[in-house]
């Protein structure tokens, strides 16, 4: 049996902390990565410096041990932001997630993911060293009936299926119900010098697409080389568009959101094969690519020399159906001498994100606006070289960079540039 339920609380992240503090005369800022159990949540680099918590969802929490509230306080600090147009709540309780309420601290938006404020929230007093839970809450108030329930039962010859649909009538309009996963997909790896030109390709029901895991696109190359897709329209993906990604094998999804865990992804993948002669060397271009609620073009290493150019993407991740840290126009991890050129990208959540050990990748004369609400181009953990030159940025905030070896050349950049340091994880350098 399956069951789904469409709940605006969970489509999006709520919030990030750097650090919090009881306020009292010689209270010291916890940072906020410093937790001792957690549910959900991740952590990252902070603008200010040091580290924050994010990537939070509804119903996540983070617990510390020992918090000092001194001689008595009935106040605290939090230093947050939120590009989620609702922002969300902190509830503040003692021993765990189901324990005594101190009090609530709400964060509105900031208007970005690097717009830093502090926010005090009014609690309970109380004194001396105390085991502290947030636990964290949207701000959206949802009835039952917005919900969009669908329950599907399935056994040796029929699947029947029971949906709620909000104010439509299914016996008068449209029902679609798509479950192919994709359209144009090789079933197995290595097969090379594929041409796909001219086609209109929509409608594939396509599964989530993690770097650490076979990703599957509408089309997708599946762990070969030397494929030229161009000129085709490509459109309403459950998840990614185009994927230029890697093999499937028994440790997909196992890496438990670590960089331990995707650096033996890569080693898994050179044991595959991962290399010049066999892998990559793929062309896209001139492609018309939309309303994919993952990401337009994704790619785990099976991007590396290829040229991405000349294509148009937009509507990406609009409908915030799902949460997640692989939602871009294109999202690459480990873009080794590839050429991202000539798109022109609007109305997503974030525009070119490289991810993970970029190096020898040229970002060049593309357009981006009207993106957000995170930024036209994300750099993060990517050791270099690279070049993101002549360029047009105009969405607000523009550019993040969490990367060393890049250079920033002659671009035209509208709105704010936020840069990162403090960065620890380590990624692993290749050989020209």
């Amino acid at each position: 049996n399956a069951a789904m339920a469409y709940d605006p609380r969970f489509t999006d992240h709520l919030l990030d902390i750097t650090w919090f503090r009881p306020v009292h005369d010689h209270a010291q800022r916890i940072p906020a990565a410093g937790f001792s159990d957690h549910q959900g949540v991740g952590t990252g680099p902070c603008v200010e410096g040091g580290e924050c918590i994010g990537r939070i969802n509804q119903d996540d929490w983070v617990y510390y041990a020992k918090v000092d509230f001194g001689e008595g306080t009935s106040r605290m600090e939090f230093r947050a932001t939120s590009g989620n147009v609702h922002g969300g709540t902190i509830q503040i309780r003692l021993q765990g997630p189901e324990g005594a309420l101190l009090g609530t601290c709400s964060i509105p938006t900031t208007n970005g993911w690097q717009s830093w404020r502090s926010f005090i929230a009014e609690i309970k007093n109380v004194r001396g060293m105390q085991p502290v839970c947030l636990v964290f809450r949207a701000n959206v108030k949802v009835n039952d009936s917005d919900l969009r329930l669908w329950f599907a039962t399935v056994d040796d010859s029929v699947t029947s299926i029971w949906a709620q649909f909000k104010d439509i009538d299914p016996n008068g309009d449209r029902v679609e119900i798509n479950v192919r996963q994709s359209v144009f997909y090789p079933g197995s790896t290595g097969i090379n010098y594929i041409t796909v030109r001219g086609f209109t390709m929509m409608h594939a029901a396509t599964n989530w697409a993690p770097p650490t895991a076979e990703q599957v696109g509408l089309i997708g190359t599946h762990w070969s080389k030397g494929w030229i897709i161009e000129n085709n329209e490509i459109s309403y993906s459950v998840c990614t568009g185009l994927t230029l990604g890697k093999h499937g094998d028994a440790f997909d999804n196992t890496s438990a959101n670590s960089a331990e865990g995707y650096v033996a992804t890569i080693e898994r993948a050179r044991a595959r094969g991962w290399s010049k002669e066999n892998i990559g060397h793929h062309i896209v271009r001139k492609n018309h690519i939309s309303h994919c609620e993952q990401a337009g073009i994704a790619g785990s290493m099976g991007a590396v020399f290829s040229q991405v150019n000349d294509n148009t993407i937009h509507d990406i991740h609009v409908r915030r159906l799902f949460n997640g840290a692989e939602m871009a126009g294109i999202k690459f991890h480990g873009a080794v001498d590839a050429e991202i050129s000539g798109n022109h990208i609007y109305r997503t959540c974030l525009g070119i994100w490289l991810d993970w050990m970029t190096q020898g990748t040229r970002v060049s004369r593309n357009l981006l606006h009207d993106n957000g609400p995170s930024h036209d181009i994300f750099v993060e953990v990517n050791h270099g070289p690279f070049l993101v030159d002549n360029n047009i940025l105009l969405s607000n905030p523009s550019m993040l960079v969490n990367s060393q070896g890049g250079a920033y050349v002659h671009n035209l950049i509208a709105g704010q540039v936020n840069v990162l340091y403090g960065e620890k994880r380590e990624t692993p350098h290749l050989k020209a």
